[in-house]
């Protein structure tokens, strides 16, 4: 019993001495922190100290370097409307989003049916043969006008996308897309789109606009695992 408890405290010691270099190396990469943003707010902590942190409370002047911490990463404002924007490493830099506050239904294009067909065949000749987004029997019910807001999404973003093989204004398509996505993704989290998402993806990182790209590839994963 004796060296069963000599072993236990030995384990002890050692985790608490482990731990106190921990917090020794947190210590120190806070202080670089706020070198590098040119203030210190801590104070010099000895190793000493060590066994009084757990009675005393953080000091309000320690959370400044929590704040640098947080001002590193990306975050995501949802707004009441649906609509998102996300805040980057500055602190104040955002994506633009198009056509932020007007109603989306003043902004609905209306493609003539011949021009929908051509992109449409364009689409599952250069596009779904390859990447296989949607099932083929589906791109033929994308030629009349759309009665849910998902299918309006999935038909907008498969013209859009088909239109960089055409001479076409694939942009106004693309500007529905941008206009209704986040609707969908909040209120009709289906298979649907997550098509949509996924041609909307592609399309963008063909145009090289990796930005927005890139947001459209973050939403993906969430609506695919619906």
């Amino acid at each position: 019993m004796r060296l069963r408890a000599r072993k236990t405290q030995e384990r002890d010691s050692e985790l608490v001495s482990n731990l106190e270099d921990q917090v020794l190396a947190l210590k120190d990469y806070v202080r670089k922190l706020e070198a590098a943003c040119g203030y210190a707010n801590l104070p010099d902590f000895a190793s000493s100290s060590l066994e009084d942190d757990a009675a005393h409370t953080v000091d309000d002047s320690q959370t400044s370097a929590i704040n640098d911490v947080s001002s590193m990463m990306w975050r995501m404002n949802l707004h009441g409307s649906g609509e998102t924007s996300f805040l980057g490493p500055s602190g104040s830099f955002c994506f633009p989003v198009t056509n932020h506050g007007i109603e989306t239904e003043a902004i609905r294009p209306e493609p003539e049916t011949e021009s929908v067909q051509a992109l449409l065949d364009l689409f599952r000749q250069h596009i779904n043969s390859v990447h296989h987004f949607v099932p083929p029997h589906v791109i033929e019910t994308l030629k009349a006008p759309q009665e849910t807001l998902d299918g309006e999404l999935l038909q907008v973003s498969v013209l859009a996308a088909a239109s960089l093989f055409a001479d076409s204004q694939g942009q106004m398509h693309a500007d529905r897309a941008e206009a209704i996505v986040m609707e969908c993704c909040r209120t009709i989290p289906n298979t649907v789109t997550a098509q949509a998402l996924a041609i909307l993806t592609w399309r963008e990182l063909a145009l090289e606009n990796e930005n927005n790209a890139w947001l459209y590839n973050c939403t993906y994963p969430w609506s695919r695992a619906v």
